[in-house]
């Protein structure tokens, strides 16, 4: 078992968690979703997450990716790190598709035109990227969200579960960009699928009780992981 990813020294970007905590209060009380995770994400070492349903693995993705702040500790970014693939969920909803693309383009310092072209040609929206997003159904602002997250080079691509965007034609031509985007960046995704994340990830964390334990394999972690209907801790099964 390993109690965290190891940085590699010849490349500086990387995600840190530094005793990240994350609480909610619920029906009159508090419920801990995370607590107090210290970790790295090297570039250079792609990391799937597993956990069941409620262990709080989106909630971990949008602090990791900067739309959701921890309740207490630190997140450390060094690289560039998208927002979670596919969701349109950050547009602003009063503009238009193409104004949010702008707004993207500028604040990773790129071209704006070259930007929204990009957009423009691999979401196929046509006219509706001019139209406010607000007006968008789930499927465009998903297009819009992918093709948005395609134009910038990422260092670190954050993946909630597997992007599934419109028909067969359309998934194979996101499969196609994400995999030509991933050979010059890292992947943190989140599946419960073991043949996805094998594809993607060199190594595997599960989190389980607010808690990450990693595994240098993924074959590993979903050993593990199996172990947790079982009705012990994950951390108590765990394999060297």
């Amino acid at each position: 078992m390993l109690s965290a990813q190891t940085q590699l020294v010849s490349d500086p970007r990387v995600i840190s968690l530094r005793r990240v905590t994350k609480r909610y209060y619920v029906d009159g009380h508090w419920k801990h979703v995370l607590n107090g995770i210290t970790c790295s994400i090297p570039f250079g070492s792609s990391l799937g997450i597993v956990g069941v349903n409620g262990s709080g693995k989106s909630t971990l993705m949008r602090i990791l990716a900067g739309v959701e702040a921890p309740t207490s500790g630190e997140v450390i970014r060094v690289g560039t790190v998208s927002w979670p693939l596919a969701a349109g969920s950050g547009f602003m909803p009063r503009l238009t598709g193409e104004q949010n693309v702008r707004f993207i383009a500028r604040l990773y310092g790129l071209d704006p035109k070259d930007c929204i072209e990009f957009v423009r040609d691999f979401s196929e929206l046509g006219p509706a990227l001019k139209e406010e997003c607000y007006t968008y159904s789930a499927g465009m602002r998903a297009r819009l969200g992918f093709a948005a997250s395609m134009a910038v080079a990422f260092d670190f691509y954050l993946v909630d579960e597997v992007v599934a965007v419109g028909d067969q034609r359309f998934q194979e031509k996101c499969r196609r960009a994400f995999a030509q985007r991933r050979r010059n960046a890292t992947v943190v995704m989140i599946s419960h699928q073991p043949a996805t994340l094998q594809q993607f990830c060199d190594s595997a964390a599960i989190l389980q009780g607010g808690r990450l334990i990693f595994y240098d394999t993924v074959e590993h972690a979903m050993r593990a992981y199996r172990s947790v209907t079982g009705g012990r801790p994950v951390w108590e099964t765990a394999e060297a």
